[in-house]
């Protein structure tokens, strides 16, 4: 069974189509501030002069959640399995991504980067790893 995934469409499917080509890039505002998820006006100075800026791919755990009763039957076969909200580098950031690595070791500001997964029907989904071999 397929996987649902998002509605590729106007600023969205941009931000995938970075993803496809194997970048990760954020919007940045002409005032300096970063954002995500991609929309056409800054929610702090409200300007709509921007830019999709590379990003390092790094960051923190900020918060997750561990799921295990799937609410999707694509994903029964894989729980329990955990999704983290990554504080990125890039200011203001923060990302839903899917972890990869063993939940026991989720904690708060856990070192991470963010790696590019291709799912079967070819969509490419962040991923978040530990940064560091955690034994």
């Amino acid at each position: 069974m397929e996987k649902p995934g998002p509605v590729l469409e106007g600023l969205t499917a941009a931000w995938y189509g970075f993803l496809a080509a194997g970048e990760m890039r954020f919007q940045r505002c002409a005032c300096g501030r970063w954002r995500h998820a991609p929309r056409t006006t800054c929610p702090v100075c409200r300007g709509d002069l921007w830019s999709w800026e590379l990003s390092a791919r790094r960051g923190a755990v900020h918060s997750w959640t561990v799921t295990h009763q799937a609410i999707h039957p694509a994903w029964a076969s894989e729980t329990p399995y955990a999704v983290v909200i990554v504080a990125m580098e890039e200011p203001g950031v923060r990302l839903v991504a899917g972890w990869r690595g063993p939940v026991d070791v989720l904690r708060l500001e856990l070192p991470v980067t963010v790696e590019l997964e291709t799912r079967d029907g070819g969509l490419v989904v962040p991923v978040a790893c530990a940064l560091q071999d955690i034994t």
